[in-house]
């Protein structure tokens, strides 16, 4: 998305506007640069994109790649690259991203940002 800012200046740009839509805990991020990094393209990132089932249901499905797709939304936190394709963005816009890690299994959790206490590992927000 493209918006007017104005800068300190006083005078009117066209920036890229970039909405944060999604929240790593830090678990999560642990996660995800475990996965990326053990896998034939460590230097990529973690897609989430999102499958239709239905008519009114999707699912939520994740695989690591080497770049991200022209319009896929690029999160970079805590050392971490997470591609988000857009219909998965348009839902994860209010989620946080949690991971439990079990042995040698990951499960991924997501929550709402609503408010309330972080979820744990959630970066603080002043």
């Amino acid at each position: 998305m493209t918006g007017e800012v104005r800068g300190l200046d006083g005078r009117i740009s066209n920036r890229k506007v970039i909405r944060i839509v999604l929240t790593i805990t830090t678990e999560a991020a642990e996660a995800i640069n475990a996965i990326v990094g053990s896998s034939p393209m460590p230097q990529g990132g973690l897609k989430i994109s999102a499958k239709p089932v239905t008519d009114s249901e999707s699912t939520l499905e994740l695989s690591v790649v080497e770049s991200p797709a022209e319009n896929d939304q690029v999160i970079e936190d805590q050392g971490t690259r997470v591609f988000l394709e857009q219909l998965a963005s348009d839902y994860l816009e209010d989620k946080v991203l949690d991971a439990e890690v079990e042995g040698e299994q990951i499960r991924f959790t997501l929550q709402d940002q609503g408010p309330g206490p972080a979820p744990r590992g959630a970066p603080e927000q002043n």
